[in-house]
């Protein structure tokens, strides 16, 4: 955007507030396929291609399952970069209205999506079989840190894209509960109920993560990247009364026998998970005991 104007005693020094109405292509093709540039995913793309990116290095197929995700739950962006911004700090921009961050594997730019997801079949089992030894640590996040009550700004589509804010508190907030507050904007969201639902999302998040775990592996971790589901067994830690390797599996009788003892309750129900080592398929038996041992 541009201005040339006589430079008059009017300006007095200082540059004009200017305000306009912008009018761009609402889509932008991908195989020749249209793709509208109000889903977040498309969006993205869009930045990435203007940055010069080429479609070698952008995960095409991560986009087109984001962009389906964000079809389903209507989920939009409607944004003007009308100043220099950091690539970066755009795709942040955007793709948190998809509910997504972009993350660059060595040079290839790809969405993860921060959604509830099943344990895949083929995935990941860590205990301290396959942990550096005291590696496994777990911090708790104390109640009091969390927002109970977050204010979230979006533009009216429906108010000439004015300002408005919303403030939403948890389930469980009630007249006794401390308050802690938290304010977000969201640039590019013009719709009530989407900021809403993202206000939602974010006091569910505070609700229901309660604690953190960090540790160190070796090879077994080389495959994993930012966004995988994985399970993690420590004894006394995770809900898990045994942990460590199968020593042996006898194909005939259908048993497995593990690399050390373990006790259980009379008539309870357990489950075992365990990983096959050449396919990493994650398999789960349950069953009730019927012996001490």
């Amino acid at each position: 955007l541009s201005l040339k104007a006589l430079a008059t005693d009017q300006l007095n020094g200082s540059f004009p507030k200017l305000s306009c109405i912008v009018d761009t292509t609402n889509s932008i093709s991908t195989d020749l396929i249209s793709r509208p540039l109000n889903n977040p995913a498309w969006a993205v793309y869009k930045v990435l291609k203007d940055a010069n990116i080429s479609d070698e290095n952008i995960n095409i197929s991560k986009f087109e399952t984001w962009a389906t995700y964000c079809n389903t739950n209507n989920l939009t962006v409607n944004l003007y970069i009308d100043s220099s911004v950091e690539l970066q700090n755009i795709l942040n921009m955007i793709s948190v209205l998809g509910r997504a961050i972009i993350i660059q594997f060595g040079a290839v730019f790809t969405p993860v999506l921060d959604i509830a997801s099943s344990i895949p079949t083929q995935g990941f089992i860590f205990t301290s079989a396959n942990m550096i030894d005291s590696s496994f640590n777990m911090s708790l996040i104390p109640y009091e840190n969390r927002a109970n009550i977050i204010e979230t700004t979006y533009y009216d589509k429906d108010d000439d894209y004015k300002p408005k804010t919303i403030t939403l508190s948890s389930d469980d907030y009630n007249s006794s509960s401390i308050d802690n507050k938290s304010s977000i904007k969201l640039y590019g969201c013009t719709d009530k109920t989407n900021a809403q639902n993202y206000t939602k999302f974010l006091l569910n998040k505070n609700k229901y993560i309660s604690k953190t775990i960090s540790f160190i592996a070796s090879t077994d971790s080389i495959v994993c990247t930012i966004g995988d589901i994985i399970k993690v067994g420590v004894k006394y830690f995770t809900n898990t009364i045994c942990e460590g390797r199968v020593q042996e599996y006898n194909s005939s009788t259908k048993t497995i026998t593990l690399d050390n003892t373990i006790s259980l309750e009379q008539n309870e129900t357990y489950q075992i998970d365990y990983r096959i080592s050449s396919s990493d398929e994650i398999i789960s038996h349950t069953f009730t005991s019927n012996t001490l041992q």
